[in-house]
């Protein structure tokens, strides 16, 4: 079950039972747990595997954990914040009835999640100042109380309450809001560890759904919406794993090649011939009124710039004087843009 699936690789019987002591612990908001039978490392892992499985007990600020030995027990000491766990609920749940509104009959696995994602991006921003301050942090001081100076600023951004209350956040937040919603909605998903594929190989956070027996990737934070191209981007949203590595090394061995729920495959959006892409962008272009232009080209050969060099080929030839396509975005194969009224 994703639900549980740090859980579940835990091999060893003593890193399992110190697993259900630590969320046990925290959901009594106990100050501190011990466990015996294991190390250091094992303490470690263990931590990681309850933060990322349960972020529905951690709110904020995760909470903050020191583990230290006495004898033959690993002591996890946990710090908590003061926050209106009333005012999160409430938010919880208006996220929750703003997703029941876009769900019409149709509530299968594909729609509910897509409902999900749609609110998110809609209603989140990206809080690249928290980032970036956190990664000149830890890369300046690596050391255990980093995080804790850091809660006190900028480090709402990290969790899901301050995703869901501030309206803004990170991936490591917004993975962890979404895998919440999906919990709401009794949709399996797992929080998945990654890095960007950048000059700095940034960490990053995204997650990974169950539909059926088949699993799929879902970033939410790659298909926020940017104000100079304000509509979602589904690059990565239900992808397979041959897709999503163009953007990020996943850490997990998730077996994800199924590509049947992807948003560009679904809706015959993605092409493996620059004849079809073209045909297909002049047909859109040509007949539309105001509207999203969405497609991927998978068919190699093609550079990004080369791509976007089509598309705006493909724009400028077949927009009427009245319209215009001023903003665009092209990565990875995915194009992405809005047909808008052209200024007076």
């Amino acid at each position: 079950m994703l639900d549980k699936y740090y859980y579940n690789k835990l091999q060893a019987s003593e890193e399992r039972s110190a697993y259900q002591a630590v969320y046990s612990a925290l959901l009594r908001s106990e100050r501190e747990c011990g466990v015996s039978g294991i190390g250091n490392d094992s303490a470690e892992k263990v931590w990681e595997a309850v933060t990322l499985d349960h972020p529905e007990i951690i709110n904020y600020p995760a909470p903050i954990c020191q583990r230290r030995l006495k004898g033959r027990l690993v002591l996890y000491h946990f710090q908590y914040s003061n926050v209106d766990r009333g005012r999160y609920n409430e938010s919880l749940d208006n996220a929750v009835n703003e997703i029941e509104k876009q769900l019409t009959s149709d509530v299968s696995g594909y729609s509910v999640i897509k409902a999900i994602f749609d609110y998110l991006t809609a209603s989140v921003d990206y809080d690249g100042e928290a980032f970036n301050e956190y990664l000149s942090l830890i890369r300046t001081n690596p050391s255990d109380n980093v995080w804790t100076d850091f809660i006190d600023g900028r480090g709402a951004a990290f969790t899901p309450y301050g995703v869901v209350i501030n309206k803004k956040g990170v991936s490591a937040g917004i993975s962890r809001l979404f895998k919440i919603l999906c919990g709401r909605f009794g949709i399996q998903c797992a929080c998945v560890k990654a890095q960007l594929k950048d000059e700095c190989s940034s960490p990053h956070r995204l997650n990974v759904v169950e539909i059926g027996c088949d699993r799929f990737f879902a970033d939410v934070t790659s298909g926020l919406t940017l104000d100079e191209l304000p509509i979602a981007r589904y690059d990565y949203f239900l992808a397979p794993r041959r897709i999503i590595e163009k953007l990020l090394t996943i850490e997990e061995d998730f077996l994800c090649d199924n590509e049947r729920e992807n948003f560009f495959v679904k809706n015959n959006l993605r092409f493996t011939s620059v004849c079809d892409l073209k045909r297909y962008l002049a047909g859109y272009v040509f007949s539309s009124t105001n509207g999203e232009v969405r497609c991927h080209y998978d068919g190699g050969k093609l550079t990004d710039k080369e791509l976007g060099d089509i598309f705006s080929e493909i724009v400028n030839a077949h927009c009427s004087y009245t319209k215009q396509m001023p903003t665009t975005s092209v990565k990875n194969g995915f194009c992405t843009g809005l047909i808008t009224d052209a200024e007076e």
